[in-house]
């Protein structure tokens, strides 16, 4: 089989993730053909850790809470929004006033440099091939969802969006990233955890390597 060649870009990595990879065999790289990625630097043996990274150094909603950005927020207000709303809210008024983590502002620039793609970016006439799908319905719906979570936000919280710039198009453009790349894991007490943790949304995907449960852990 065809194996792309990676060029590491270590010159760009920056220093906050460097220091938050520092132990990992991983690394971003472009693969000619197929974009961004993240590249082994050492060899891998089965079922070896190529990424580790500490919870708290994570996108979550419990890291979104304690964003000092967003603490002014009334704590009922907090407990409220949906957990994929506050790490959205954590990662845009991140991007609009920074951090005084060095390695969140720089994973948004890696973000926002990255090309995705989800189901709610297809347009009508694309989605018609799904019509009758379940995926059709979810899309739309999920899409929905997100705009009326904007719209009743806007009404109770407008000034906080308009000092982080924060608008419809942005709070969509951080949804559709944690739909593409978070993982959730399901808990003991029933609950759902969102974890987007940095460099682990930069694996790309293979048929010939396919991934499994037991591939990702939370320990």
């Amino acid at each position: 089989a065809h194996q792309p060649q990676a060029m590491a870009e270590t010159d760009d990595l920056t220093p906050g993730l460097k220091a938050l990879w520092e132990s990992c065999p991983v690394r971003p790289a472009t693969f000619q053909g197929f974009g961004s990625g993240m590249m082994c630097t050492a060899p891998i043996s089965a079922g070896g850790q190529m990424l580790v990274l500490p919870l708290e150094k994570c996108w979550t909603a419990a890291a979104a809470r304690s964003c000092p950005s967003l603490a002014v927020l009334d704590g009922e207000l907090l407990e409220a929004i949906s957990d994929a709303s506050l790490i959205a809210l954590h990662m845009l008024v991140t991007r609009t006033e920074g951090c005084s983590e060095d390695f969140r502002r720089e994973h948004i620039a890696l973000m926002e440099a990255a090309e995705y793609e989800t189901l709610m970016d297809w347009k009508p006439d694309e989605l018609v091939y799904l019509k009758g799908s379940k995926w059709c319905m979810v899309a739309e719906a999920l899409k929905q969802d997100i705009l009326d979570e904007f719209g009743e936000l806007q009404e109770i919280i407008g000034d906080f969006f308009a000092q982080h710039r924060i608008t419809q198009e942005s709070f969509m453009w951080a949804h559709k990233l944690l739909l593409s790349r978070c993982v959730s894991f399901f808990m003991e007490d029933g609950s759902t955890l969102m974890v987007l943790g940095p460099g682990q949304d930069m694996f790309n995907h293979s048929t010939e390597v396919p991934v499994g449960n037991d591939d990702v852990n939370l320990e």
